[in-house]
């Protein structure tokens, strides 16, 4: 009797690990981290290929606006990425403050088709006036 319940066990637990393996290789694809200007710089073959897409963080910085165009710097203070976008952008997004913006390179300069704000845990919503 105890032998049949460790022989389920051992195959419910082998079961659990394959189970698992494989769902966590299914979304690696789905999982979207970002890098920081640092981790960005030491990485010359994502700089010198345009074509790979990814999501690159830190701090904003010298924010410039012409019209629809707007061009700033992505810093994690060791670092400084150059970014252009065109767009909206979110009402949090601010100089001194996190951003996360998705894109690839050309030319040395970070083409962002979006810009994420990030917020501190203490983010309070605006009220109406």
């Amino acid at each position: 009797m105890r032998q049949v319940r460790v022989r389920r066990l051992i195959k419910f637990g082998g079961l659990a690990i394959v189970v698992t393996t494989l769902s966590l290789y299914a979304l690696q694809d789905s999982i979207e981290l970002y890098l920081t200007p640092s981790e960005l710089m030491a990485k010359a073959n994502i700089l010198n290929h345009n074509a790979h897409k990814f999501r690159l963080g830190g701090l904003v910085e010298g924010v410039e606006k012409n019209g629809t165009e707007i061009k700033f710097k992505i810093t994690d203070k060791k670092s400084t990425i150059d970014v252009n976008y065109q767009g909206p952008l979110p009402s949090l997004f601010a100089e001194h403050k996190g951003a996360i913006v998705y894109g690839k390179m050309a030319n040395n300069i970070f083409i962002a088709e979006t810009v994420l704000a990030k917020h501190d845990e203490n983010y309070k919503p605006r009220t109406s006036l």
